[in-house]
């Protein structure tokens, strides 16, 4: 198909044009007017005590990285989600051991949760990381009190950095102006020359010729 042909089947096919030109229209304001997300990351590191024979059963063969582990499986339940959702936490978020080697070969060589949060809302984002630490902090104490561990040989956490940085991703509001308008003006084409394709293949209406009229008032 020539340009001047195209142009024949935007003009016959006006209404589908308009039609298009309006959705995307709205899709790229939809695109241009959405908001960023803010991105923090910080680390839980979960401390030994000074004393490490003081009877403390989590403590078996001195590995804090199994305490870290432990306390992670539990606080990524689904019971502890809901229970953080409903104080507040509705941002998405991951919190796993570190692991110092590959997807393929695992190392986990230090007691160290990565925990990273997203939203759109900065405060909101800061909110839940204070919330999960406190969450793997309470996990952390139940589960050593439940065993009698002394105060003096519990382990405890440390959230490094103190106060993690917020980061705002927003990305090309431009590139996703083009590509939505691109894409617009692809589809309202190809459903402006698919429509009237089809009614050129139909044809006009014809009207029935005066012979079958005089037949059909004969018959009556």
């Amino acid at each position: 198909m020539t340009a001047a042909e195209l142009v024949r089947v935007v003009v016959r096919q006006w209404i589908v044009v308009l039609l298009g030109a309006v959705l995307t229209l709205a899709g790229g304001y939809q695109a241009i007017s959405t908001r960023g997300e803010y991105v923090t990351a910080a680390g839980i590191y979960f401390v030994s005590p000074k004393t490490l024979n003081g009877g403390n059963a989590y403590l078996v063969d001195e590995r804090v990285i199994t305490v870290a582990d432990v306390v992670a499986g539990a606080v990524n339940s689904p019971s502890v989600r809901a229970e953080l959702r409903a104080a507040g936490v509705h941002e998405h978020y991951t919190l796993e051991l570190f692991n110092a080697g590959t997807q393929f070969v695992a190392l986990y060589d230090r007691p160290l949760l990565n925990l990273s949060v997203r939203g759109e809302d900065a405060e909101g984002v800061q909110r839940a990381v204070t919330l999960i630490h406190a969450r793997v902090d309470a996990e952390l104490e139940r589960r050593q009190a439940q065993v009698g561990a002394p105060p003096r040989s519990r382990v405890t956490t440390q959230l490094t950095p103190a106060n993690p940085p917020l980061l705002l991703g927003r990305g090309s509001r431009a590139r996703a102006m083009v590509a939505v308008v691109l894409l617009g003006i692809a589809i309202t084409l190809t459903v402006a020359v698919f429509v009237d394709d089809g009614r050129r293949r139909r044809g006009p209406r014809r009207s029935p010729p005066p012979e079958a009229e005089l037949l059909v008032g004969g018959e009556s």
